[in-house]
């Protein structure tokens, strides 16, 4: 036992002696380490058996005369002080036992009578040694080759050199680090760089004359060589295969082209980086014969340490409010694709990295040493780290986002806090060397929040110092719809596009907060009625699925914030759709007040996300499935308001509707499109899927230049659309997965086809 357990105090006494001197291992201490270890398994007649074994160790003066002979003859003078302190440093300071002093020992020995001591090879004797001996230069080579390629300050010392980090050095250690780093600095950056680039063509773009549609078009598709387009159409745009994109494939959602292959080239690094090291693995290692258990040990340890430096990734692409998605102007939907492959990645090398050390404390100390490993912290908050990474990853299935999100936002909240925290537990006994990757975390997670709080503030400062009431609900019965007017603090027109987080701490027992569309706006002087609008949660992925009609008429009379026909100031409309959860205690808070309308207080968060720079294009399709439609209406009505001018690029919009409900369209007739109805630039064609026939009024339906009773042909559509169009094309879907999969697929078509001005966009903010 003495033989497996001393090289476990060697390694412990190495790390006290090195903390004690503030800096990494010196070639010194190797020195030292590497002369215990040729004497390990050699038993002196001086050697006591002890229950205390570090006892038995520093009262073992003939081990200590060969150690101290071994540093005389292999260690340079000035590395001789500090092996020898490295040797009883340990049985000074915690043991309390004095030891043969080095001078006593060489005292009288000359080197030529030091040449007389008996030799020892690599393989040791077996017989008990009565005389002080020396290892040999090859067995001395053998020890200090194993110590340099371990870690001389990663083991805990209750554990055995076999079960114990053989780590590649620091330098190597951060160099994977770097890698991993300096990978997602490239994709980053190549996001910033190709937003710049989009600005300036924008830039361009505004200071040509409106009438200059050629020189407009030339800048636009400038960049759309041979190589951008079968980029775009093979790269860029498509699902990754085939069709499926928004359309889930079982409990999976399958990202983009370029999304996947760049994860996939994130998931190989981290392969390559933990199982394709530089790992030294040679035969004679004195902790690890075979080469096998060698490289084993090495990649278990790799992959904990790869694992820890991913953590900062995993955090980065979690948040709300961070400087690299400003930059890149990346929805949060692509940042949080990111975030769950990392998070997939740190867990599977988390357990590789368990189960490694789990199966080599059974294999060479048994069931015994395993469970009194728990007992210990670093293990036992290690297990809780990892668990807690597999029941993230396995609680974030499709499904539970989509059908549970209450209870799924609590878990995933509560679980990463108890992973990192035992995570920093689990490193503890580093001495803070891995905690450089941790903190960031902390940082990352506590920005995020003080960002999110000062959005808030920003907002709502006068419902939380003032106490003023500006949010109005209304509750539709019918349509089972749930309207919500908010007038923000603040003034300020929104963006189409945005989306906003709704907190109701006050009223309703919500968990956490809820991401939605912003649906419309209004300003003052600006008519309630035209400016009311239609969204929906942003969490369904499914918009074409249930009927919404809300009617704007239904809002009581008496409710100060539909008194006055004009407006004060900037209201922000949400319309919900009432499912479990926060939604539906907010339904029947409304139904409670017996009126349909409610007065509440509540906070909103925003805005997030931005508009899609559809306005750069000369005509904009836009594609809208069931309450996908309030997504489209913001760009309507900010074309109608804002962007019309004479120095506007864009010329033509075609919106395209496909839906169930009649009283749905009939709403959106009479409010949101009343205007739209009338101007010559906007085409209006509606598909109506439901099973019964349309009854609305037939000079309402002349609002629309086609009306058909069928779903659409988005292939033939897009096809036929962009063939008549003149200049560049905008494509903007938003509606159910099948629906925005046919769109991407037709876009595909086109831009490999040739068609060089082609942009694709798509709203759909997924979890």
């Amino acid at each position: 036992m003495m033989m497996l357990i001393r090289p476990c105090f060697l390694l412990f006494a190495l790390l006290l002696v090195s903390k004690s001197l503030g800096r990494s291992p010196s070639n010194s201490q190797l020195c030292g380490a590497a002369c215990s270890e040729t004497l390990d398994a050699v038993t002196f007649n001086t050697t006591v058996e002890t229950d205390d074994w570090y006892t038995g160790y520093c009262e073992d003066t003939l081990r200590f005369s060969s150690t101290f002979f071994c540093i005389r003859l292999h260690c340079l003078k000035s590395q001789i002080q500090t092996a020898v302190d490295y040797t009883v440093e340990y049985c000074h300071t915690e043991v309390h036992i004095e030891t043969p002093s080095y001078d006593s020992v060489m005292a009288g020995f000359s080197d030529e009578a030091i040449s007389t001591i008996p030799v020892i090879g690599t393989e040791p004797p077996t017989e008990m040694q009565n005389v002080t001996i020396i290892p040999s230069d090859e067995a001395y080579d053998l020890a200090l080759h194993t110590w340099v390629s371990s870690s001389l300050d990663s083991v805990s010392s209750m554990i055995h050199p076999k079960q114990m980090a053989l780590f590649l050095s620091d330098k190597e250690h951060y160099t994977v680090s770097y890698v991993i780093y300096g990978f997602w600095g490239i994709v980053l950056l190549i996001g910033v760089v190709n937003r710049l680039f989009a600005y300036l063509v924008r830039s361009h773009i505004a200071r040509k004359p409106h009438n200059d549609t050629e020189a407009i078009n030339r800048l636009q598709t400038s960049k759309s060589s041979l190589v951008d387009r079968l980029f775009r159409a093979h790269i860029l745009l498509p699902a990754t295969f085939g069709y499926r994109h928004q359309e889930p494939w079982g409990w999976c959602t399958i990202p983009t082209r370029i999304q996947s292959l760049t994860v996939f080239a994130y998931v190989f690094l981290n392969i390559l980086l933990c199982a394709a090291g530089k790992y030294g693995a040679f035969r004679g290692n004195y902790f690890w014969p075979d080469t096998k258990e060698q490289t084993w040990t090495y990649v278990t340890d790799r992959a904990g340490f790869v694992a820890v430096a991913n953590m900062p990734l995993l955090w980065l692409f979690a948040g709300r409010n961070d400087i690299f998605l400003w930059l890149t102007g990346w929805n949060f939907g692509t940042y949080n694709i990111f975030h769950r492959y990392v998070a997939r990645v740190v867990t599977v090398e988390a357990i590789v990295h368990s189960i490694g050390y789990t199966g080599l404390i059974l294999k060479y100390e048994g069931k015994a040493k395993l469970y009194s490993a728990f007992k210990e912290e670093y293990w036992y908050c290690g297990v809780i780290s990892t668990t807690g990474m597999g029941l993230l990853v396995l609680l974030s299935i499709y499904p539970i986002r989509q059908k549970a999100y209450e209870i799924f936002l609590a878990l995933h909240v509560s679980l990463a806090v108890i992973v990192l925290v035992t995570l920093f537990y689990h490193i503890k006994i580093w001495d803070g060397k891995f905690e450089p990757f941790l903190w960031p975390c902390v940082a990352l997670w506590v920005f995020d929040h003080v960002v999110r709080c000062m959005r808030v503030l920003v907002l709502n400062f006068k419902v939380l110092f003032l106490g003023h009431t500006k949010v109005l609900a209304v509750y539709n019965p019918e349509h089972d719809i749930i309207r919500l007017t908010f007038t923000p603090s603040c003034h300020g027109r929104p963006s189409a596009g945005t989306h906003y987080y709704l907190h109701f701490p006050f009223i309703l027992k919500a968990v956490g907060n809820h991401p939605f569309t912003m649906s419309s706006w209004s300003e003052r002087g600006q008519d309630n009625r035209r400016a009311s609008a239609i969204s929906t949660s942003s969490i369904s992925n499914d918009p074409e699925k249930g009927d919404i009609s809300p009617t704007v008429a239904e809002v009581s009379s008496n409710s100060s914030a539909s008194t006055d026909s004009k407006v004060r100031s900037t209201k922000i409309q949400f319309v919900i759709r009432p499912y479990k959860g926060m939604t539906a205690r907010l339904r029947d808070s409304i139904v409670k007040s017996g009126t349909g309308s409610k007065e509440m207080t509540a906070l909103i968060e925003g805005p997030y996300g931005g508009t899609e720079p559809v306005f750069d294009y000369n005509n904009i399709i836009f594609i809208a499935g069931g309450s996908g439609i309030s997504a489209v209406l913001p760009y309507v009505q900010e074309y109608l308001q804002v962007r019309s001018t004479p120095r506007s690029t864009t010329t033509r919009v075609h919106v395209v509707w496909a839906v169930r409900q009649k009283g749905f369209i009939q709403d959106v007739l009479e409010n949101e499109l009343a205007t739209a109805a009338k101007d010559p630039r906007v085409k209006l064609d509606l598909f109506h899927t439901g099973a019964s026939a349309l009854t609305i009024e037939e000079d309402k339906l002349q609002a629309f230049t086609t009306v058909r009773y069928e779903r659409p042909d988005i292939k033939s559509l897009l096809h036929r659309e962009v063939g008549e169009s003149v200049g560049t094309v905008a494509v903007f879907v938003c509606g159910a997965a099948a629906l925005a999969d046919d769109a991407r697929r037709a876009s595909v078509e086109i831009v490999g086809g040739g068609f060089k001005g082609l942009g694709y966009f798509e709203e759909q903010f997924g979890w």
